[in-house]
């Protein structure tokens, strides 16, 4: 099940499954069903007969100690903190087997997630075990086996789950989980269309539930599922939290196949996730992780890192949903699948910083990498990618409707296509439109078999102006071996042997003359321990910067931010920055056309990708009007300074910060007053970082007038009803030669607005 070579061996996983814990012998309640539910009861020769009965006996420092043998409860436990809850097994002749009430039988919905439907409550305590039980849902009439919620430092060990309606093992709201050795079956909600009135579409629950959770691990869970019974596992809100050892097998139901919800073996869907690793599993259907964009990803070295997995699909789907900040996904197996990672965005929607390295593909009928949103800063690089028959297509990645996606490093790659399939869809990149190939694209040190070294679009692209970079590509066999132990492994006589580029943003280890292409290096064991794995590797991350415009008027001053401890290389021709580059040590004052690009660094490896800012000068000495004056506005979102009108022109361009007005404001405007100018230029920016609703980027006019109540104005610039680009630039250059003192951005239909920044370019 575990994977660290190649799928199907027995070589052991690095993390060892915790051994039984110590047997207790002081302070016992004893329960067996042959006991008897009295105050003078529990000990080994009077046991009492109910697991809830000990659960109101036991104090702080007790053990409750079942026998093996079937409890029919009648009532609920609910665990005091510092309470160990014993079972004698959880299967075979030995299992002390835990049924929930009979009289449990809510409705048909049952979608409540009452506390009291549950067999075991651990709510509000710390310092609880529970381990070597069996428990039984009674045909799904109970809510759920264990609810663990707002507690700390809880260990659940040696746990079987069968029959729940509604979630098998629920964890929310906790810090300090060891949850592991779990076996759980049929235990979640999967309502298809029109089955529940609370989840009129279709849904899951999961069979384990993961929610605000801070500090734990999960390993050794088995999920099954062989009926429409929910999602493997289902979460959201997650910082550092470990998911390792799972063999999760679910019912093979996709809603594109047939009417009905989508299984997912793990779905971590909305929310935040910090510092989440997905390891040594084995998936056999998809695992979704759409964690979204948010601020503190800047702060933290990866949201959610997938490494050492099989994905075997069992009905062919794609393996793995992204859309999540700073992601990382290595030492991966996929196979039968059409595409391993998938993003389902659009030309709103942004994913930054995803990197997928020494990650082996074999059977896929499509595309390794696939994607819709707007993706910044993505490296795939030292992949062996087999792509096959069937699919009619064959690329290593491809674009959808996104937005402007940049700053991409292809390198060190194997991709063998299927000669099978569509000689035009065999490219290195498909963009289905052609004004939306990615900028700053570098491919190199890939080999390719029945494959084209480039991109193919409705229309071609021109490398120069899409700033696209292909060097030292090799068209060749790579010579693997497909089957054996020694499976995408590089032979002596392979041409991928030293024809890999070291500089990749990592800190690697390779045998020779130099790196190899794809996801081995001959000489080293496949996907060890130690340099050049996961278990070590450092990731360094492109520079950032709050400037996003990409015109300036006189001068500007360009900021770069790396991670602690890293130094900042950039150059101002386009070309990449190397170790030699100039040093950043101020921000970069820029006063005539430049095409910047910055990488960090630390100890001469530099990142992957590089930060790319091309800067035209506007209206040569313009400078902004709105600066220095005062502000007024219709109204002000009440939540500190944050959305102060002033905010709009403090030059802040990439920022969530900005002038926004009052939810209840239907036509709302922001108004700068200064002195009598011409003006030349308007420009405005979007709301950058989290998503924002297209009705506050359209419909919206920039007036001017001399009149301070605007009973009379005219009109410098407009935006119709077709929305600016998300994190998209409003520029206009003004036709009107007359002189105005007062500005004013306003809605011209009743919806929401919100303005990052207002400048108004032109002679005082």
């Amino acid at each position: 099940m575990p994977l660290i070579a190649r799928p199907g061996e027995s070589t052991p996983p690095p993390d060892t499954e915790p051994s039984p814990l110590p047997v207790p012998t002081d302070d016992v309640l004893w329960v067996a069903p042959n006991g008897l539910d009295r105050p003078q009861g529990g000990g080994v020769e009077t046991p009492l007969k109910t697991v809830a009965y000990a659960c109101e006996r036991a104090l702080a420092g007790d053990t409750i100690r079942l026998t093996a043998g079937e409890f029919r409860e009648t009532a609920q436990c609910s665990l005091r903190s510092g309470v160990r809850l014993m079972g004698a097994g959880r299967s075979g002749a030995a299992a002390s087997v835990v049924y929930a009430p009979t009289n449990w039988d809510f409705s048909a919905d049952g979608v409540d997630d009452d506390a009291g439907g549950y067999n075991l409550l651990i709510d509000g305590v710390s310092d609880v075990i529970v381990d070597q039980i069996s428990f039984r849902g009674q045909d799904h009439r109970a809510n759920g086996a264990v609810l663990v919620r707002d507690a700390q430092k809880v260990t659940l060990r040696e746990l079987s789950i069968y029959d729940y309606r509604y979630i098998g093992l629920n964890v929310a709201d906790a810090t300090q989980i060891d949850a592991q050795q779990l076996y759980i079956e049929n235990s979640g909600l999967e309502w298809p269309p029109g089955a529940s009135s609370s989840f009129p579409d279709g849904g899951s629950l999961g069979n384990l539930g993961v929610r605000n959770v801070a500090d734990s691990r999960f390993g050794f869970i088995t999920i099954y599922t062989n009926e429409l019974r929910g999602y493997g596992i289902k979460a959201s809100n997650l910082s550092r939290v470990r998911f390792t050892n799972l063999d999760i097998d679910v019912h093979p139901f996709q809603s594109w196949m047939g009417p009905g919800p989508n299984n997912f073996d793990i779905e971590i869907h909305g929310g935040y996730a910090e510092e989440v690793e997905i390891a040594h599993s084995h998936f056999r259907q998809t695992i979704s992780l759409m964690g979204g964009n948010d601020p503190r990803y800047d702060a933290v070295p990866y949201s959610i890192h997938v490494h050492h997995n099989l994905f075997d699909m069992k009905n062919g789907s794609y393996s793995v949903e992204v859309g999540t900040d700073k992601m990382v996904f290595d030492h991966n197996w996929f196979r039968n699948t059409w595409t391993a990672l998938q993003n389902y965005g659009d030309s709103t929607t942004r994913i930054r910083d995803l990197t997928v390295f020494n990650n082996v593909v074999e059977n896929m009928s499509m595309r390794f990498v696939g994607l819709k949103g707007r993706v910044e800063h993505l490296r795939v690089f030292g992949n062996t990618v087999y792509l096959s028959e069937g699919g009619g297509q064959s690329y290593l990645v491809t674009l959808g409707s996104n937005n402007e996606s940049r700053n991409w490093l292809l390198a060190n790659n194997i991709i063998v296509g299927s000669s099978a399939n569509d000689a035009a869809n065999r490219q290195l990149v498909i963009v289905y439109n052609a004004d939306t190939a990615p900028r700053q694209l570098i491919a190199r040190n890939n080999v390719y078999r029945d494959m084209t070294m480039g991109v193919s679009s409705e229309v071609p692209i021109d490398a120069t102006v899409w700033d696209h970079v292909y060097s030292d590509n090799l068209e060749a066999d790579p010579a693997l071996p497909t089957t054996g132990d020694q499976a995408y492994q590089p032979a002596a006589n392979s041409p991928v042997v030293d024809n890999g580029d070291r500089d990749i943003g990592v800190r690697t280890t390779y045998v020779g003359a130099g790196r190899d292409v794809g996801a081995f290096e001959r000489g080293l064991a496949p996907w060890s321990a130690g340099p050049g794995s996961s278990v070590d590797i450092e990731y360094l991350w492109a520079p950032t910067s709050s400037v996003r415009q990409n015109f300036f008027v006189g001068s500007i001053d360009v900021d770069l931010s790396a991670d602690p401890g890293l130094e900042i290389r950039y150059t101002l021709d386009g070309s990449e920055p190397g170790i030699d580059s100039q040093l950043y040590t101020a921000p970069i004052r820029i006063s005539e056309n430049v095409r910047l690009r910055a990488r960090s660094f630390r100890d001469g490896y530099g990142s992957a990708t590089a930060f790319a800012l091309d800067l035209s000068e506007g209206v040569r000495g313009y400078p902004n009007l709105g600066v220095g004056g005062s502000y007024t506005a219709s109204s002000v979102y009440p939540e500190g300074d944050l959305y102060q009108p002033a905010k709009a022109f403090d030059g802040v361009t990439y920022s969530w910060i900005g002038w926004s007005p009052a939810a209840g404001d239907t036509r709302p405007g922001c108004r700068s007053i200064s002195v009598r100018r011409h003006a030349s230029v308007i420009s405005s920016c979007t709301r950058g970082r989290r998503s924002i609703a297209r009705k506050r980027r359209r419909n919206f006019e920039i007036r001017a007038s001399n009149d301070p109540s605007f009973a009379t104005y005219v009109v410098l610039a407009a935006q119709g009803s077709a929305a600016l680009a998300h994190e998209g630039v409003f520029e206009q250059v003004v036709s009107d030669a007359a002189r105005y003192r007062y500005i004013r951005a306003a809605k011209t239909a009743e919806e929401s607005f919100f303005i990052t920044e207002l400048h108004i370019l032109g002679e005082r």
